[in-house]
């Protein structure tokens, strides 16, 4: 346990333990309106090994929260679920959080070498620490779309399927370099990895299923899918990333992940898929808008999706 002194306000901050649920509900209430996973994964990060939840107490009330894991062989911390409340925001609290995080993660992982996190508002960071920009659709699917039959007949003439951890594993490293950024950063659940071998039990735990088109045993795939079951306080999500140049290939992957939405969830629930390519967004609004007839979701209207990454070797006000 460790306590700062920030402005008039002295924190103290430590890790956090299942008794610390009621407290961090009662921060979560009414941020993201009803968008927030927080309460509904907590439990379950507790049992993770390779997730920490660091929390700051100013007396007895909890004012701020970070969630972490290292990944990319140590050399990289994932920041998640960060927050602080409102009664304490600009004292200082989320930067001295961030910096707990770091000194705790760097005691295991003497390696660290940076900090890596995401964003969809409209934040101040300095473009330098952005690494690229991801852009977003999001579609509100009814009950009764899953239980038509027109959702299980969603068939398409590329054909997808599901990766094995293995198959998986092996075609990682290998995929097309064009698909992804410069730094070879792909999304699982909104979570920022490099494409290594080391990465891959990280990955399909943040992910529900992996997809590529199918091929020859022999070859590899000019695609990469990413679907995640993401359960919200008021909303169930499906959050689709997909990594394809191709058209064809794009709408494949959207098509299939959507029907597996469907099938999995079987309610109500908002689609949300990210891609590189703003080009492949008017694709999407056609499929969704004009063809399924489906409902944007006001909150990811117009919005992006920011990865940003910080030197921990460089001093910066990241």
């Amino acid at each position: 346990m460790s306590t700062f002194a920030m402005d008039a306000v002295t924190s103290t901050l430590r890790t956090a333990e299942a008794g610390d649920f009621d407290e961090i509900v009662k921060l979560s209430e009414g941020i993201y309106a009803g968008h927030d996973y927080l309460p509904l994964i907590f439990h379950q990060w507790l049992q993770r090994d390779n997730i920490v939840v660091i929390l700051a107490h100013c007396g007895v009330r909890l004012v701020g929260l970070e969630a972490y894991f290292v990944v990319d062989d140590g050399r990289t911390l994932i920041h998640r679920a960060g927050r602080v409340h409102p009664d304490y925001r600009g004292q200082g609290i989320f930067k001295q959080v961030g910096e707990y995080s770091v000194e705790h993660a760097k005691e295991h992982y003497p390696s660290l070498q940076r900090k890596r996190f995401v964003s969809i508002r409209d934040t101040e960071i300095p473009e330098p620490g952005k690494l690229h920009e991801m852009h977003i659709e999001a579609y509100h699917v009814g009950k009764e779309f899953c239980e038509k039959p027109m959702a299980t007949a969603l068939t398409n003439s590329m054909k997808i399927k599901t990766c094995t951890p293995d198959y998986f594993a092996d075609i990682i490293e290998s995929l097309p370099a064009r698909l992804f950024t410069r730094n070879s950063i792909f999304l699982s659940n909104r979570c920022p990895f490099e494409r290594l071998r080391s990465n891959v039990d990280h990955i399909l735990r943040e992910s529900t299923e992996v997809y590529v088109e199918k091929c020859d045993d022999d070859v590899i795939p000019n695609s990469l899918g990413v679907g995640t079951f993401s359960p919200r306080v008021k909303y169930i999500q499906w959050v689709a990333e997909v990594y394809a140049d191709s058209p064809d290939l794009f709408q494949a992957h959207i098509m299939h992940q959507l029907k597996r939405a469907c099938e999995l969830i079987n309610d109500d629930f908002i689609f949300t898929i990210t891609m590189q390519d703003e080009s492949l967004s008017s694709l999407v609004r056609i499929i969704m808008k004009d063809q399924l007839m489906f409902k944007t979701v006001d909150r990811y209207h117009n919005k992006t999706l920011k990865v940003f990454e910080k030197d921990l070797n460089v001093k910066s006000h990241l």
